[in-house]
C-alpha cells in the first residue's frame, strides 16, 4: 500500500531526516497547504499547527508502508506530532495527503514562521 505524505521540515530534500524517505517517490517539489495553518520554530525543527491563515510550503511523497512507519517513529505519531489529513495543492491540482500535526497548545509557546516555509524562516 502506498500514501501520500506532505513533508515541511527536516525531512525535505538536503534536510536532516530527508534520508528517510530514500527509495520514496517526491510527487511534488513544490506542495501547497490551504491557508488555514499557523507554522511554529520549535528550534532545530518545525510544526504545524491547525487554525490560522498561512499556506505552508513543502514537498510531497508518494511513501511505503514501512517508510511510513518509520515517519511516525521520528514524528512521535501519535503522541508527540499526529499525522492527519489534509488536502495538498500540486502543479496537478489537489491532492488528498497526509501530514504531522502539532497540538494547538503549541502555539503560545513557539515562535511563528509567517512566511509558511521552513527553508525561508528557519
Amino acid at each position: 500500500m502506498k500514501f501520500k505524505i506532505f513533508t515541511y521540515g527536516t525531512l525535505l530534500r538536503n534536510c536532516g531526516n530527508d534520508h528517510l524517505l530514500v527509495g520514496s517517490k517526491l510527487l511534488e517539489a513544490n506542495a501547497i497547504t490551504p491557508p488555514t495553518l499557523t507554522m511554529l520554530n520549535l528550534g532545530s525543527f518545525p510544526g504545524i499547527v491547525e487554525d490560522g491563515t498561512t499556506a505552508v510550503k513543502g514537498e510531497l511523497y508518494e511513501v511505503d508502508e514501512d517508510t511510513l512507519a518509520r515517519l511516525d517513529r521520528l514524528e512521535g505519531h501519535p503522541g508527540f506530532y499526529e499525522r492527519k489529513p489534509i488536502a495538498i495543492t500540486t502543479a496537478e491540482g489537489e491532492v488528498a495527503a497526509e501530514a504531522y500535526f502539532l497540538p494547538k497548545s503549541y502555539l503560545q509557546r513557539c515562535k511563528v514562521i509567517e512566511s509558511g516555509s521552513w527553508r525561508e524562516g528557519s
